[in-house]
């Protein structure tokens, strides 16, 4: 025999084996239904399980009769709704457009207001640079008042002087005539 024959007969071999383990096994282990149901499941536990069927199938009959009310009553909701005339989403559509409407005129208040604001603003800074301008024609007119009355000083100083100086040249020439006899 060649090698490959060999190798073949001893692969068979080896399956067949390995089927007949399996067939054992399945032989050994298998479940016998028919006497399990006969046993196991008399005809008092068929009708026992037949009468739970019947009871859930009444309750799956009351479900769906309740089902069947919700959706009934879920399309009266969304008709209720979605009413043009009295749906509620036509009444937050009304409120939503009066809310608009009011916040529309808090900004042409607000806007309105801003200008007034900015106007008097404006009107203070000129308030401001008058005020600047006048406090520096203020501060300039004491600067002069204060050389003023220093000059005004230093001229009665020398008024005073003057006045000195003429009395004493009235004296002089009085003094003088006397000392001369009249010119």
């Amino acid at each position: 025999m060649t090698k490959l024959s060999r190798c073949l007969t001893i692969l068979v071999t080896v399956l067949a084996v390995a089927f007949l383990g399996v067939a054992a096994v399945t032989t050994a282990g298998r479940t016998d239904w028919q006497k399990i149901a006969t046993k196991d499941f008399p005809k008092a536990a068929i009708a026992t399980q037949q009468e739970t069927i019947a009871e859930l199938e009444k309750q799956i009959k009351i479900t769906s009769d309740v089902m069947a009310g919700s959706a009934e009553a879920i399309a009266v909701d969304v008709k209720a709704l979605t009413d043009p005339m009295t749906g509620r989403e036509v009444v937050l559509e009304r409120e939503l457009e009066a809310l608009i409407a009011q916040a529309h005129d808090l900004a042409v208040k607000t806007e309105t207001e801003a200008r007034t604001a900015d106007a008097r603003l404006d009107e203070l800074k000129l308030r401001r640079e008058d005020t600047v301008r006048l406090q520096n024609q203020f501060d300039e007119l004491v600067s002069q008042k204060v050389a003023a009355q220093s000059e005004v000083k230093r001229l009665r100083d020398l008024l005073f002087q003057a006045q000195g100086v003429l009395e004493r040249a009235i004296r002089r020439r009085k003094a003088l005539q006397a000392e001369f006899g009249g010119y």
